[in-house]
């Protein structure tokens, strides 16, 4: 971990572009070596920069860097076991060190980027969709790229998360992804398409898991002092049904959920550990739906 938390704390200085020849020198100078990489390979390491590492909630082997080649913004994802890339994007158009932010009423702000990082990314289907932060003073211009083996498809922009780094998400889905944060979230084709907002999606507590078996439904095994299998919608905010598994007068923990679906049925597994000490291991078929455990 002495690696990742280094690149953490890397202090983050931009190679400027343009004809400022004496700021970019002094910025070059002062820019990690390479070796400063913390063991991580990337592919080719020719005019670049590093910058800052992030960790991946939903990944924890592997980390993201973001760094500067040659003026322009670089990214990948790198294993933290094997130190090699799992995938590297290098943009095309030479890095912009401002972001123009709509105030209203007509009135409108440059604000100059103190910071970028990518800080979560996903891959369904051969697509990798991650979430880039370009940090202001006072506002965040995010950045999200829908990307497969041939390159950028696309990449969509928003400030509305102003002062709030890390406050986007990315959700795999059911052939598709699901971006943003608390109330404001959205619901992405692969190729980077809107499909719909998303009202009422939120992600459970820890332990908790969602399956999604169609383009808004899912099922959610949830915890508490009861355990509960739940059928809910994107789109709604009751669940549509809901199953009790298992109760005690304090709370159960649940961990290794697993889910399969088979045409109109799924088989559910997880492990309970209740506060007692007792552990119980849970596997089912439940009626999609009806919510009924048919074996």
């Amino acid at each position: 971990m002495k690696p990742i938390l280094f690149l953490i704390m890397a202090t983050l200085l931009f190679v400027g572009c343009g004809n400022d020849e004496a700021e970019d020198t002094t910025l070059t100078e002062e820019l990690p070596p390479y070796h400063m990489f913390g063991g991580f390979m990337p592919t080719d390491t020719t005019g670049l920069h590093s910058i800052k590492g992030s960790g991946i909630a939903s990944d924890t082997s592997c980390v993201l860097l973001t760094g500067i080649r040659n003026g322009k913004l670089w990214y990948g994802k790198f294993s933290n076991t094997t130190k090699k890339p799992i995938f590297e994007h290098n943009d095309k158009e030479l890095f912009d060190k401002t972001f123009t932010v709509d105030l209203g009423y007509g009135d409108t702000k440059e604000v100059e980027i103190k910071d970028v990082r990518a800080f979560n990314t996903v891959e369904i289907n051969g697509v990798n969709c991650t979430a880039i932060a370009f940090i202001g003073a006072d506002y965040i211009n995010k950045r999200l790229d829908f990307m497969n083996k041939n390159g950028v498809i696309k990449s969509l922009f928003n400030t509305e998360d102003a002062r709030n780094p890390n406050g986007s998400n990315i959700y795999k889905w059911f052939n598709s992804v699901i971006y943003g944060r608390y109330s404001k979230k959205h619901l992405y084709s692969l190729d980077g398409e809107l499909i719909a907002e998303v009202p009422y999606y939120h992600i459970g507590i820890s332990g908790e898991a969602d399956f999604p078996f169609s383009m808004y439904d899912y099922l959610r095994i949830s915890t508490g002092n009861t355990v509960s299998i739940e059928r809910k919608n994107i789109m709604k905010e009751l669940s549509i049904w809901s199953t009790d598994i298992a109760s005690s007068d304090k709370y159960i923990r649940i961990s290794n959920t697993k889910a399969l679906f088979k045409v109109d049925k799924c088989n559910i597994s997880f492990d309970l550990t209740y506060h007692s000490g007792k552990k119980e291991s849970i596997n089912i078929w439940i009626d999609i739906e009806t919510g009924k455990i048919t074996e």
